[in-house]
């Protein structure tokens, strides 16, 4: 694979003047890729542009290929009243697709550059995902798909496949986060030819494993294009979003181990659902199992697709209205089953980021710690703080009538408790008394345990004699 191009930041306030005598004024750089930059940009007024800018402006070289894809399809497919018409003809209250406001090129000391005007963006799916900690609520991620399926079924009407979905590519709306639009047609291309056929079941191997090897669908992996190839992708996508995990993760460095890893489990398509949830998924396997089932040059059924998400996002009890927000936390892992390594690392970070709460400082002198076995000497206690706990007296600082005393009292203490300890262990150590029964029962555990274990000598004594006799 070839070395990918170094971007060139551009100086901030150049002014671009595209081909409908509109003069666009370049802010700030708020993006950076392998080819090229994003910078906010607005029409020109005469003053430096507003962080506030409700446009981009993406710019590459020239000689770069993915910006004149994009381009291109945007000048097919992102006309405003193109997509206007659509959403009324579709009954739909908003499509998510990004509309292309100016586009050309321009020189920049010497060197050309081609640029493309989008509306701003609030974010991506990924930075929603991430928040999450790698496991997408199921309202947030179902209601994603299902929009992300009208501008597929829009892009499909038009004979583009965008073969590129994922939640980096997924952004929300400035003015409504609610919405989200699919961006980055920098891989989309047509699927039928010019005279409406579809394309032939043959490999390109220039295409091969194009996209985002993770998702990537089976016949990118072999350089087809289908339209069953952006159902697909969707589909590992809601995977990764709703578990944290895909089978074929670990295999990523290898292109060829990933797409034999997918062709395998999409022959078992409820194993392959098991694999990510640790349990069957009804969404889940409903929705891979429509994938599994399109032939090459099927047309997608985008209403049965849709629904399948609709009532998954019931089945969690909760309502679909069409936005991303979940009305509640609850995601698609379910309780009693093993935990996913990404969910294993999330509680992780949360345990280890999470405040730990302090002791209660104690005023009195504290006791000390039992040693520790097998670490020779016992820990020491540090003083307590002289303000706050009295200091303990050392029998050095005791007058010697006060440890008469003290040696006095401590006799006595003594042999009262002695005598207490022969009186109950007489009376606990005879079973044939009489009030033996009552003493059982102020017995504490300890004592029951040793009570039984004289009896049951006693009795095997007893039987030894009798055998003996």
């Amino acid at each position: 694979m070839a070395p990918k191009k170094q971007a060139v930041v551009l100086p901030t306030d150049n002014l671009v003047n595209d081909g409908a005598k509109v003069v666009w004024r370049i802010g700030k750089c708020i993006g950076k890729g392998g080819f090229g930059e994003v910078y906010l940009c607005e029409q020109n007024s005469g003053k430096a542009v507003s962080v506030s800018a409700p446009y981009v402006i993406k710019i590459e070289p020239s000689g770069s290929g993915p910006l004149f894809v994009e381009m291109h399809c945007y000048m097919r497919v992102a006309g405003k009243d193109q997509i206007a018409a659509w959403v009324s003809q579709k009954k739909l209250d908003y499509l998510g697709m990004p509309i292309m406001h100016s586009k050309g090129t321009y020189e920049v000391n010497g060197v050309t550059y081609r640029y493309i005007v989008l509306d701003r963006y609030a974010g991506d799916m990924e930075g929603i995902w991430k928040q999450n900690n790698g496991v997408m609520p199921v309202k947030t991620a179902l209601t994603t798909a299902i929009r992300v399926l009208d501008v597929l079924e829009y892009l499909h009407a038009n004979s583009y496949i965008h073969a590129d979905v994922k939640a980096s590519n997924i952004m929300l709306g400035l003015k409504d986060p609610n919405k989200v639009f699919l961006l980055d047609f920098g891989l989309a291309c047509k699927f039928e030819s010019k005279e409406g056929d579809h394309k032939a079941e043959k490999q390109d191997k220039k295409k091969m494993h194009n996209g985002t090897i993770e998702y990537t669908s089976r016949d990118a992996h072999k350089g087809l294009d289908t339209r069953r190839t952006d159902i697909e992708i969707l589909g590992f996508n809601l995977l990764h979003w709703l578990t944290g995990r895909l089978p074929w993760l670990k295999l990523i460095k290898d292109c060829k181990a990933v797409a034999a890893a997918k062709e395998d489990h999409m022959a078992d398509v409820k194993a392959l659902v098991v694999s990510c949830f640790g349990a069957p998924n009804k969404t889940m396997i409903d929705f891979m199992t429509v994938v599994a089932n399109m032939g090459f040059a099927d047309k997608p059924d985008y209403d049965k697709l849709r629904s399948i998400l609709k009532d998954g996002v019931t089945a969690e009890g909760l309502k679909y209205d069409g936005k991303i927000s979940a009305s509640s936390d609850k995601t698609a892992v379910k309780k009693g089953r093993t935990r996913t390594s990404a969910e294993i690392d999330s509680l992780e970070d949360r345990v280890a980021n999470s405040p730990v709460r302090k002791a209660r400082a104690i005023s009195k002198s504290p006791a000390l710690k039992p040693a520790i076995r097998g670490h020779g000497k016992s820990p020491v206690c540090s003083a307590p703080a002289a303000a706050k706990s009295p200091v303990r007296k050392t029998s050095r600082d005791i007058s010697p009538a006060r440890k008469a005393a003290v040696a006095k009292s401590s006799t006595a203490r003594r042999a009262g408790n002695v005598k207490k300890k022969a009186v109950s262990t007489t009376t606990f150590l005879s079973p044939d008394s009489a009030s033996s029964s009552s003493s059982y029962e102020n017995m504490t555990p300890a004592m029951k345990a040793v009570y039984e274990m004289k009896k049951k000598k006693e009795a095997l004594k007893a039987t030894k004699v009798g055998k003996v006799r």
